[in-house]
């Protein structure tokens, strides 16, 4: 084996790795950035919002509405 992966991470996350040369980003042929849709469906008369969903409910009513090319 030779130890080698890849994989699409929020660079923000690995911004000190990126840094200090440990990861690199890849110059892919189909490019380097991805993008997908966070979907969060509750069936609100089944389950009680606890706290942490609540949170992550209300981060993604008011994150803004962005196109990431």
């Amino acid at each position: 084996m030779h130890q080698v992966g890849y994989g699409w991470i929020p660079q923000a996350r690995i911004r000190h790795e990126l840094a200090q040369g440990i990861l690199k980003i890849l110059p892919l042929r189909h490019g380097v950035r991805r993008a997908t849709t966070l979907h969060l469906l509750i069936k609100k008369d089944i389950i009680m919002l606890d706290p942490p969903i609540a949170t992550l409910l209300d981060l993604l009513k008011t994150a803004p509405q962005t196109d990431v090319p």
